[in-house]
């Protein structure tokens, strides 16, 4: 196997154990293990193991953010771009348990300093794209907190799917991506339509 390769392989299999174990249960050992190589092998490609989260974060979660600028692109009109943002996002929180996991356990158990290196690095060009689409659709001068409560929509849905069948006048169809969907975008638009009418006035 090349180095971009045995990189490559070494960053899914460290990215699966991160995620269902946590940064703290695993090891570089363990890592190695999990892949076949030596634990000097792996020290060769990553110098330790903060490194490799990082490194491995960045693989996973830059691989689900980069099509999206241009997927936005493809939609003339700001709901068009709203509503392909949302369905977006609800898809790979939904779709992807690799993404999710990684995202809820680094919430729960990352460093400020890897927060940070992950905000800078993956998570601040998709913020800024669904912030300065309220703001567009909107006139909101200050559209972060609206931002930040679409996020919290999909991720909160996300936690509750499980007991949603539990819940008085929930189902499971309740927590399929396109009821999500539809939820998220309802409670946006609803919350969007009067700023909007009121930049008019």
């Amino acid at each position: 196997m090349q180095n971009k390769d045995t990189q490559t392989h070494i960053l899914m299999v460290a990215s699966g154990l991160f995620a269902s174990k946590g940064y703290s249960a695993v090891s570089m050992r363990d890592v190695a293990s999990a892949v076949g190589v030596t634990v000097a092998n792996l020290y060769y490609h990553f110098k330790d193991k903060e490194e490799l989260i990082r490194a491995s974060l960045s693989h996973v979660f830059f691989e689900r953010m980069s099509p999206l600028e241009g997927l936005l692109q493809q939609y003339a009109s700001l709901d068009d771009r709203l509503e392909a943002f949302v369905s977006w996002i609800v898809q790979v929180i939904f779709g992807d348990e690799l993404f999710t996991r990684l995202v809820f356990r680094e919430l729960m158990d990352g460093t400020d300093e890897r927060l940070e290196y992950l905000n800078k690095t993956v998570f601040q060009e998709p913020f800024d794209l669904l912030v300065n689409l309220i703001a567009e659709c909107s006139g909101e001068a200050a559209p972060v907190m609206t931002a930040v409560s679409v996020v919290s929509l999909v991720l909160g849905n996300y936690q509750l799917a499980r007991v949603l069948p539990y819940l008085t006048g929930a189902s499971v169809e309740s927590s399929s991506i396109e009821a999500v969907t539809r939820q998220v975008l309802l409670v946006l638009r609803s919350t969007l339509a009067p700023r909007a009418a009121r930049r008019k006035v």
